[in-house]
């Protein structure tokens, strides 16, 4: 909670050293909204990298030497795995991440908005202008919802495809582990373990990548 506040007051001291012209582009609803998401954003940054990041990347490593001591060409067939999922998380993440901004956005102007009528109810009943601000504040919603449900398809594209490549790697390496143990190669209890690994090393992967 401390960081969210001192992000605010830097973010506020930002604010107030723009330009005119930026200031009379944007109300106050926008600024407040923007500030809040911003120290909000800084919090959970730090968050993650403090409980998550660090945490799964020692995990990680240690996970991939103790298979690399049991089996070599598990380890690599794990390798292969990390670095495909990786590549697809980095080649899908930005148009949804897009997507995302641009629902915020959206989000904001109709906050801001919003904040400023409220901010000027007593203006806006004396001239009698909020049918049309009703009106330009429907329209944002509905801007709004178009936003959203283009980050939410944005992002079930994302997950589809990291979830094709997960469940084909998984039906992969469970016929080269099953072929191993008929061959003796492996234990029949060494499929446990894979699985075990395999589901660990999935799990870090979807954390990493969210981020």
């Amino acid at each position: 909670d401390r960081i969210c506040l001192d992000v605010k007051q830097v973010a506020l001291k930002h604010v107030y050293n723009l330009p005119a012209i930026w200031q009379e582009k944007e109300n106050a609803g926008n600024k407040f909204q923007r500030i809040n998401r911003g120290a909000y954003a800084y919090k959970n940054i730090l968050h993650i990298w403090i409980h998550n990041v660090i945490k799964i990347c020692t995990f990680g490593i240690g996970i991939f030497w103790i298979i690399f001591h049991i089996d070599p060409v598990i380890a690599w067939i794990f390798f292969f795995f990390s670095l495909i999922y990786f590549a697809l998380a980095q080649k899908l993440t930005p148009p949804a991440t897009q997507a995302a901004h641009e629902s915020n956005v959206k989000e904001e102007e109709y906050t801001g908005l919003t904040f400023q009528a409220l901010h000027n109810i007593r203006s806006i009943q004396v001239y009698g202008s909020w049918p049309l601000l009703l009106t330009r504040i429907q329209t944002m919603i509905h801007t709004l919802y178009g936003a959203i449900s283009m980050r939410i398809k944005k992002f079930a594209i994302r997950n589809i495809g990291l979830d094709t490549w997960q469940m084909s790697f998984r039906m992969g390496s469970t016929a080269f582990i099953i072929l191993g143990i008929l061959q003796g190669r492996y234990e029949v209890g060494f499929i446990i373990t894979f699985f075990f690994y395999l589901n660990t090393i999935s799990e870090s992967l979807r954390e990493i990548n969210e981020y």
